[in-house]
C-alpha cells in the first residue's frame, strides 16, 4: 500500500516538469493569443475611431442638410450599414486566423454595429425628430398666422368694404328712381302729393350725384363713381336748355318744349327797339308775384311795377287787406283796371288779380275752371292784336294730387281754339306750383302751344321759390310766364319781394300778331 502511494507520488512528481512543462508551453503558445489581443485592442481602438467618424459625418450632413430630416436619417442609416459591412469584412478576414477569437470578435463587432447604429437612429431621431417637430410646428404656426392674417384681411375687407358699396349702391339706385320719376307720363306724376314734391326737386339732384361721384372716386370704387357720373349728365342734360338753345330733335326726346331760334343778339336788338305806342315793334311788359297770404310788401310790389314799366300785373293769393293796401301805395294810380277772381271754397290762400294799364277790351274773372281759385283774364288790344292775360294758381300738391293736376290740364284749354283767348296770342302766368320736370306741366306747354320765356332765354333757370330767407337761396322755378305764337319772349329776371316765399318774375314780351 505504501509503494503504491509512493508511486502515485512519485508520478505525481515526475508530472511536475510535464504539467509545469505544459503551462509553460500554454504560457509560451500564448503569446500568439496576447498578441490577437493587442490586435483585438487596436481594431477596437479603430471601431471607436469609426463610430467617431460616423457620428461627426451624421453631424456634418445634419448641417448641410437641416430641413431635410428624412433625407437626413436615410443618411445616417446608410452609412452605418456601409460601415457595418466593411467592419463584417475585416472581422471575416481577421476569423481566418483564429475562428474563435474571429468569431467572438466578429459578435463584438455587430454588437458593437448594431449598438453604433441604435445610438446614431437614437441620435438622428432624437436630434432630428425635435428639430423636425419644431419645424413643423413652425411652418404650422406660419400658416396659421398667413390664415389668420389673410382670413383677418378679408375680414377687414369685408367688413369696410360692402358696406360702403352696399350704401354706394343703394344711394345711387334711390336716386335713378328719383330721376324716373321725370319720364312718368302726364297724369301718372301726380299719384300722391309727395310724388310731385319730390319730382320738383329733380333739377337739384345734380348735388348728390356729384357728391357720390367724388366719394366713390376717393374710395376707389370706380363702378359707383362711373354711375354717379353717367347720371349727373343726365340730370344735367334735362337742365341744359335753361343755358343753351339745344336741337329740336334733342329737346323732343328729353320731352321738353320746342325753342325758338332767336339768337342773344337779335333779342337784345329786338328788346331795344321796344319803345312807346309809335314804335314800330310793339312790347309788353309783365310782372306776377305771389303774395303768400296776403302778407306781402305791398309797397314793394307797386314800387318794382314802376320801376320796370310793367304793363300788366298778375297777383296770386290776394288775401286779407292786401288789395286795400296796394291801392293806399297807388296800385290804382299805375293800374287802374283790375280784375279780381271770385272768392271760393277752392281758393289756396286767396284770390288771384290781373291789372293792366290799358284798357282791356274783355275781362273775366274766371277764363277756365282750373279746380283752383279762379282765374281771371283781361285782353288788351295791342296794336291790333287781342291778346289775353290770365293770372292762375294751380292747387297746391298738398292740397291734393288730383286737384294739381287737373288744374294743370284745364290751363291747357287756354291755349287751343277753344280756349278763353285763341286764335289770338295767349299770356298766361302765375304760381303753377309745377316745373319742367313735371311731366304734366310739360303736357300744358306741348298740348296748349306754350313756350316758357325762362327756358326761351338760355340765361338759366329764374328761381323764385323759396323766398323767405336771405340766407336760403331759391331752389324751384315754381312761378312761370308762359306765352302762345304771336309773341316772342325777349327778357326776363326775378325781383325779390319783402314777407314772401316767391320771388316776382318780370319779363318783356314782343308781340308779333295773330297766331
Amino acid at each position: 500500500m505504501a509503494t503504491h502511494h509512493d508511486n502515485r507520488k512519485g508520478s505525481a512528481n515526475n508530472g511536475s516538469p510535464r504539467g509545469s512543462s505544459s503551462r509553460s508551453g500554454s504560457s509560451r503558445g500564448g503569446s500568439p493569443r496576447s498578441g490577437s489581443s493587442r490586435g483585438n485592442s487596436a481594431h477596437d481602438a479603430k471601431l471607436r475611431a469609426e463610430a467617431t467618424e460616423d457620428a461627426h459625418n451624421v453631424l456634418l450632413a445634419r448641417a448641410l442638410a437641416p430641413d431635410d430630416d428624412t433625407a437626413l436619417t436615410h443618411h445616417t442609416k446608410n452609412y452605418a450599414e456601409n460601415h457595418a459591412e466593411n467592419h463584417s469584412r475585416q472581422d471575416s478576414s481577421h476569423s481566418g486566423r483564429t475562428i474563435r477569437a474571429g468569431t467572438s470578435r466578429s459578435r463584438t463587432s455587430t454588437k458593437r454595429t448594431s449598438a453604433s447604429r441604435a445610438s446614431a437612429k437614437r441620435t438622428s431621431a432624437g436630434r432630428t425628430a425635435p428639430s423636425s417637430r419644431k419645424r413643423t410646428a413652425s411652418s404650422r404656426k406660419r400658416t396659421a398666422r398667413g390664415k389668420s392674417s389673410a382670413s383677418s384681411s378679408g375680414t377687414q375687407r369685408r367688413s369696410s368694404m360692402p358696406p360702403l358699396t352696399i350704401i354706394l349702391w343703394i344711394l345711387l339706385a334711390l336716386l335713378a328712381l328719383w330721376m324716373a320719376m321725370r319720364a312718368l307720363p302726364a297724369g301718372a306724376d301726380h299719384a300722391w302729393p309727395t310724388q310731385i314734391q319730390l319730382t320738383a326737386l329733380t333739377p337739384l339732384l345734380w348735388l348728390p350725384l356729384a357728391v357720390i361721384g367724388v366719394w366713390a372716386l376717393a374710395r376707389h370704387t370706380p363702378a359707383q363713381a362711373i354711375v354717379a357720373i353717367v347720371l349727373l349728365l343726365v340730370d344735367l342734360l334735362f337742365s341744359a336748355g335753361y343755358a343753351v338753345r339745344l336741337p329740336g330733335g334733342l329737346n323732343t326726346a328729353l320731352g321738353n318744349p320746342a325753342q325758338s331760334t332767336m339768337s342773344a343778339a337779335d333779342r337784345s336788338a329786338a328788346l331795344a327797339s321796344c319803345s312807346g305806342a309809335d314804335s314800330a315793334t310793339r312790347c309788353v311788359t309783365v310782372m306776377t308775384v305771389n303774395a303768400r297770404y296776403g302778407k306781402a310788401d305791398a309797397s314793394a310790389i307797386v314800387h318794382a311795377a314802376k320801376q320796370y314799366d310793367v304793363d300788366v300785373l298778375a297777383i296770386q293769393e290776394v288775401y286779407g287787406d292786401l288789395k286795400s293796401r296796394l291801392d293806399e301805395e297807388g296800385l290804382g294810380e299805375v293800374f287802374p283796371h283790375c280784375v279780381l277772381g271770385a272768392q271760393s271754397d277752392a281758393d289756396n290762400g286767396g284770390v288771384n288779380a290781373i291789372c293792366s294799364r290799358a284798357e282791356p277790351v274783355a275781362t273775366t274773372d274766371d277764363a277756365v275752371d282750373a279746380k283752383a281759385a279762379h282765374v281771371p283774364a283781361v285782353t288788351l288790344a295791342i296794336d291790333g292784336v287781342n291778346v289775353t292775360f290770365v293770372s292762375a294758381h294751380v292747387a297746391s300738391p298738398h292740397r291734393g294730387a288730383d286737384r294739381w293736376g287737373d288744374g294743370l290740364a284745364a290751363l291747357t284749354r287756354l291755349g287751343t281754339p277753344s280756349g278763353a283767348g285763341a286764335p289770338d296770342p295767349v299770356v298766361l302766368m302765375g304760381d303753377l306750383n309745377a316745373n319742367l320736370s313735371h311731366a304734366s306741366y310739360r303736357a300744358l306747354l306741348r298740348n296748349g302751344g306754350f313756350s316758357d320765356v325762362s327756358y326761351e332765354m338760355h340765361g338759366g333757370a329764374h328761381l323764385s321759390f323759396p323766398a323767405s330767407w336771405s340766407f336760403v337761396p331759391s331752389l324751384l322755378e315754381l312761378d312761370h310766364v308762359v306765352y302762345t305764337q304771336g309773341a316772342t319772349g325777349l327778357d326776363m329776371r326775378t325781383l325779390s319781394i319783402p314777407r314772401t316765399d316767391h320771388k316776382a318774375q318780370i319779363a318783356t314780351l314782343r308781340i308779333d300778331g295773330t297766331a
